[in-house]
């Protein structure tokens, strides 16, 4: 009878032990699922951050390209405001000249206007 008191014992001890290794997995696979959860937990407001900060550089970049945009609309009208002032000089530039043949064209027909005119100069 000792006998198998003592094979029992040694039954139940063995079971205990395979419980004990159960648990101890249990364990161990509770222990990473839970720091795996922390350390998502700890980068997600790293994550957050870094999108907002993504969020606010675009927000920049936009405000930039606004800005050049601007800045070339008002460089075009500028460009456009001299084309239109150089086509201007270029008319008067050249009815100055028709005046001038004209006047060098009296001059040589009419002596006397050719006279008048040297007494101006």
């Amino acid at each position: 009878a000792s006998g198998n008191a003592g094979a029992a014992a040694q039954k139940q001890s063995q079971r205990h032990r395979e419980i004990l290794q159960d648990y101890e997995t249990e364990f161990r696979k509770l222990k990473a699922n839970m720091r795996t959860s922390r350390e998502r937990a700890q980068l997600l407001p790293s994550v957050r951050s870094k999108i907002s900060e993504h969020h606010d550089a675009n927000g920049a970049l936009l405000r930039e390209r606004s800005g050049i945009n601007h800045s070339n609309q008002e460089m075009l009208r500028l460009h456009q405001q001299a084309e239109e002032a150089k086509n201007r000089l270029s008319m008067q530039r050249s009815l100055f000249n028709k005046i001038g043949g004209n006047v060098e064209d009296l001059r040589q027909r009419f002596p006397v206007i050719n006279d008048v005119l040297g007494k101006i100069h």
